[in-house]
């Protein structure tokens, strides 16, 4: 089945009215695909004739096959080297750069979708549990994937558990957590292309010291993918950069809300002390600028 960056590859042999037909098409394929034939006539402000020999251009033999191809691309085929690809050959076109805006957004909601659909339960609420019981966590990122160590550590902080977050090329730091480590603890690894290969020996070190691990990575064919840990996937593969943090800043949000599903009213106690914490702060705050203040003006 024809993807739409085979569509786009036909762009320039189109005529001015078939390429503004399918600049609206591409724009709104996900309702398109709903549509008569009569109805994208008159939205397209295009008629008929000249919607089925733009069909005919595209190499279908009618609208209903460009429909299915486009049903096609709604659930499997569209990705991001396809908007790579329109990305290099595009034009500067206001509409084909919305067109491609709108696909960026349309493949960041499907793979957020898919994510949540694909999330085992049963693991995820064991894991959370076993978090909760861990005495120590660690956290280790690499690059960018320190970010989502530092997120993910704050959160777990949050919930009153003693997490820290450790960049992998920090040797004395990786050195000094894991000389600490032991069968009561948990170490937790983002790991996302390029593999950082001082990775596996983390997780070794762990396994021999009968940590608890947990990988969140792209792929099952990973280096950091362990036998008997816990193994997430989160798809980080972006047109523009090397990899893209929504998916598995998603994932921690869906971690760490199981772990406070878990906490019960313990959550609520958790909520008055930071709010208690936070107003304690701001009282004080308030003082001290009234005091500079009466300082200013008597000076």
């Amino acid at each position: 089945m024809a993807n739409i960056s085979f569509f786009y590859k036909k762009y320039n042999k189109l005529t001015k009215k078939q390429q503004e037909i399918y600049e609206y098409i591409i724009s709104n394929y996900e309702d398109v695909v709903f549509l008569s034939l009569k109805e994208l006539s008159r939205r397209a402000n295009a008629s008929e004739v000249s919607i089925l020999r733009l069909c005919e251009n595209l190499g279908f033999k009618n609208f209903i096959g460009l429909k299915e191809a486009l049903r096609g691309n709604e659930k499997n085929n569209l990705n991001f080297k396809d908007i790579e690809y329109m990305a290099r050959h595009s034009s500067d076109s206001k509409q084909k750069m919305k067109s491609l805006f709108k696909m960026i957004c349309f493949l960041e909601r499907k793979n957020v979708e898919d994510m949540i659909k694909g999330v085992e339960v049963d693991k995820i609420f064991e894991c959370a549990n076993e978090l909760l019981n861990a005495n120590d966590i660690t956290i280790f990122g690499h690059n960018a994937s320190k970010a989502l160590a530092d997120y993910l550590s704050n959160k777990l902080i949050y919930l009153r558990l003693k997490a820290s977050s450790i960049k992998l090329e920090d040797n004395d730091a990786v050195r000094t957590a894991l000389a600490r480590v032991d069968s009561n603890d948990f170490i937790i690894l983002f790991s996302f292309p390029p593999y950082h290969i001082p990775t596996v020996e983390v997780i070794k070190f762990a396994k021999m010291k009968g940590a608890k691990i947990i990988t969140i990575t792209n792929s099952m064919n990973s280096p950091a993918i362990t036998e008997d840990g816990y193994n997430f996937l989160c798809k980080t593969e972006t047109p523009f950069f090397y990899n893209s943090l929504s998916m598995p800043m998603k994932f921690i949000e869906l971690l760490t809300s199981f772990i406070a599903i878990q906490l019960g009213e313990q959550l609520d106690k958790i909520v008055k002390e930071e709010l208690l914490v936070s107003q304690f702060i701001n009282e004080n705050k308030q003082v001290s600028e009234e005091t500079v203040n009466y300082k200013d003006y008597m000076s």
